[in-house]
């Protein structure tokens, strides 16, 4: 009986979604109406649960709570004797006017934020995630995979010889190039996936319930896509890359990254050496 308590103690009880913090206000402003003796600037008051559940919740939450207080603020006026001469339909015409007007602001006033938000979180030029927003995705998703106990994946990318194609082909080709890859990069990726920019040409992926294999397995059929897309006087562009996964290479972002860092330049200088070999044979 005390472990069946203490679990449920440690339940965390579930936030009210925006109709029912609308819906509670709306009760609360009747009842002060009907307290203060219905003033007529208590009317004004029922604009306030339509654009609170719009913007906290868009039109989908907004629309069953401007219906309500619609036909609430209403009855409210009918039943103060404030309706006005042109009669109950006229009156529910002007309240359902004001209500669509404050729930049309306010889902645009939310939207705008909305734009605003992203675009601090992504790099200009690629559309990726920028740096300080992909090492926020990465704590909150290494944290979860050691508590859960989940596979996990973090990717480390540079692109191979970027700085010789920018000097010889223009900082525009440069940009084209990057863009391409995270297209590229996210045409393979799951919607879980997330492709961040770093800086210059270096890129992360984070990949979450991804084994090393898993995450190998489509970076390399990425690299392959991203050849075949990209060809500068006859030869393909490739990048490379290396991997980090938890536990294995390390318990936080930062020693992931790292890790994956590492075994990203392993990987680059070996395909230098047979680079070499090659035009050496």
């Amino acid at each position: 009986m005390e472990q069946t308590t203490a679990l449920t103690c440690k339940k965390r009880a579930q936030p009210a979604s925006p109709a029912q913090v609308a819906f509670g206000l709306l009760a609360f402003i009747l009842i002060a109406n009907v307290v203060l003796g219905f003033p007529a600037a208590g009317n004004l008051a029922f604009l306030a649960p339509v654009s609170i559940a719009t913007y906290r919740g868009g039109l989908r939450q907004g629309l069953p709570v401007f219906l309500l207080t619609t036909i609430t603020s209403t009855m409210v006026l009918a039943y103060s004797g404030q309706i006005q001469h042109g009669g109950l339909v006229t009156n529910v015409l002007i309240e359902a006017m004001l209500l669509t007007g404050a729930m049309i602001v306010t889902d645009k006033t939310r939207q705008n934020l909305h734009d605003t938000i992203d675009k601090t979180k992504t790099d200009a030029l690629t559309g990726a995630q920028n740096r300080a927003s992909i090492a926020d995705l990465g704590n909150l998703e290494v944290n979860r995979a050691m508590a859960q106990g989940l596979p996990m994946a973090v990717a480390v990318i540079d692109l191979d010889h970027f700085k010789e194609l920018n000097d010889g082909h223009g900082h525009a080709f440069g940009d084209a190039v990057l863009k391409d890859l995270v297209k590229t990069l996210s045409g393979h990726l799951s919607p879980t996936d997330v492709v961040g920019r770093t800086g210059g040409d270096e890129f992360v992926v984070l990949m979450p319930n991804r084994t090393l294999e898993e995450s190998e397995q489509l970076l390399r059929r990425a690299n392959n896509a991203f050849c075949d897309r990209t060809l500068v006087e006859g030869h393909p562009i490739s990048f490379s890359y290396g991997v980090g996964c938890p536990g294995r290479d390390g318990f936080s972002w930062a020693t992931l990254l790292d890790a994956a860092d590492q075994d990203m330049y392993r990987r680059k200088s070996a395909k230098k050496n047979r680079q070499v070999a090659r035009q050496a044979s």
